[in-house]
C-alpha cells in the first residue's frame, strides 16, 4: 500500500514537468508566429513610399499597441499584405489579452491554495508537530496553546484546514495538508527545529510505519506517541520513540480511581491539565535552571523548603542529563542529597498565580 509512494510522487513530479515543458514550447511557437508576422509587416510596407511601417521597430510599437487595443493611428499598414497582418494583430489582440489575464488569475489562485495548503512551509522553531487530526489532536493543541507553544499540524483532509485556522487562528499554528505515512512533506513543518513530534496518524500500524520512517530521515527527532494497545509499547520503544503511553491504559487508570479514591482521581486529573490563571486549578511543569540563576548550587532540601515556603510551589523532583548515558534521567523526591546543577530541569506542582513566580523565578517559561 505504502511502498509506491514514491512512485506515485515521481509520476506527478513527471507529469507537472510534461505540463510545464508543453505550456513552454506552446510560448515558443506564439513568439516564433509573432516574429514571422512582424517580418512580413515590415517587409510589405518598407517597399511603399506612403506607408509609415518603414522596419522592424515601426512595426513592433504598431503590433504593440495594437495588441493593447490602444490605438494611437501614428502608424498603420498600407498595402494588402499589410493589413491582413494587422487584422489579424486586432484580432488576436482581444484573445491575447484574455489569455494574459487567465494566466495570471489563475497563478493567483494557485497560489493562495498552495498557501493555504501549507506548501509554501514555516518558519516556526522550538515547536511541537502533529501528524494527523482528531479531537484527541484537538484536546492536544489547546492544552499546547495554553502553554504559550506553536504548533504545526499535518492532515490528509483538505476539509480540515478551515476548521483548525477558524478555531486557532494563524498566527501560532500552522497546517500542512500531506500524506501520513510518508516524511517527505515534514521538511515544510521545520521538522529539524522543533521540540518533538506527536504520532496521530491512524492506528498502531500506521504510527509503527511512520516511526521508521521518522527515525530512518530523523535520527534526532523526539516522538511521542499514544497506543491503542498497550502490549506493543516494547516495540515501540525499541524503533526509537521518545515517549510511549497508552491512551487506554490511563483512562482505566483514573476510572478505577475515581471508583475507589474520587478525590485522588479528580486531583489527578486537574494536574493533567493546564492552568488558566485561577489559584484553583493546578499542573505540572517543568522549568529550566539557567547559569545565573541563584538557585545554581543549591541543595535540592533548600529549594524545596525556598519554593514552599516563599512561593507555596511544591518541588517534586528534578530532571539532569546523564554525563555517560546524554539522556535525561528523573530524580522524583530525592531521599539522596542532590546539589542543583546548571542545564537541570525542576518539576513543580504550580497554579495560576504561582506559574508567574516560577517564570520571573527562573527567568524561562516552562518545557524543554
Amino acid at each position: 500500500m505504502y511502498a509506491d509512494l514514491p512512485a506515485r510522487t515521481c509520476e506527478r513530479g513527471g507529469g507537472m514537468w510534461r505540463t510545464r515543458k508543453g505550456f513552454l514550447y506552446k510560448i515558443l511557437g506564439l513568439l516564433l508566429c509573432y516574429a514571422l508576422l512582424l517580418a512580413v509587416l515590415t517587409i510589405s510596407e518598407s517597399f511603399r513610399p506612403e506607408s509609415t511601417i518603414k522596419n522592424m521597430f515601426d512595426a513592433l510599437w504598431y503590433s504593440a499597441v495594437t495588441f493593447t487595443t490602444v490605438g494611437y493611428g501614428d502608424y498603420y499598414p498600407v498595402t494588402a499584405v499589410g493589413r491582413v497582418v494587422g487584422f489579424l494583430f486586432l484580432v488576436t489582440s482581444l484573445g491575447f489579452l484574455s489569455v494574459i489575464i487567465g494566466q495570471v488569475t489563475s497563478l493567483i489562485m494557485v497560489y493562495r491554495e498552495n498557501r493555504k495548503m501549507g506548501f509554501q512551509g514555516t518558519d516556526f522553531t522550538q515547536h511541537v508537530v502533529i501528524i494527523g487530526w482528531d479531537s484527541f489532536a484537538k484536546s492536544i493543541v489547546i492544552q499546547l496553546m495554553r502553554a504559550g507553544k506553536k504548533v504545526a499540524v499535518v492532515t490528509s483532509r483538505k476539509d480540515d484546514i478551515d476548521l483548525i485556522y477558524q478555531e486557532f487562528g494563524s498566527r501560532d499554528i500552522f497546517v500542512l495538508f500531506g500524506d501520513l505515512v510518508s516524511t517527505e512533506p515534514l521538511e515544510k513543518v521545520n521538522i529539524r527545529d522543533s521540540l518533538g513530534v506527536f504520532l496521530n496518524n491512524g492506528g498502531d500500524t500506521e504510527k509503527l510505519i511512520l516511526l521508521l520512517n521518522l527515525k530512518r530521515g530523523y535520527p534526532g527527532c523526539d516522538c511521542i506517541v499514544t497506543l491503542d494497545n498497550g502490549d506493543l509499547r516494547e516495540t515501540f520503544l525499541a524503533a526509537g520513540v521518545t515517549f510511549v503511553l497508552s491512551k487506554n491504559e490511563i483512562s482505566a487508570k483514573l476510572v478505577s480511581s475515581y471508583i475507589f479514591e474520587p478525590e485522588v482521581a479528580e486531583l489527578a486529573s486537574d494536574l493533567l491539565s493546564s492552568v488558566e490563571g485561577s489559584e484553583d486549578e493546578y499542573d505540572l511543569q517543568q522549568y529550566r535552571v539557567l547559569p545565573e540563576n541563584s538557585c545554581v548550587g543549591m541543595k535540592y532540601e533548600e529549594l524545596f523548603d525556598k519554593l514552599k515556603k516563599e512561593f507555596n510551589i511544591l518541588l517534586l523532583g528534578l530532571s539532569r542529563k546523564e554525563e555517560l548515558s546524554g539522556e535525561f534521567h528523573t530524580y522524583k523526591m530525592p531521599l539522596e542529597p542532590l546539589e542543583i546543577r546548571s542545564g537541570d530541569y525542576v518539576i513543580v506542582i504550580v497554579n495560576g498565580k504561582t506559574e508567574g513566580d516560577m517564570q520571573r523565578l527562573f527567568g524561562v517559561s516552562e518545557g524543554k
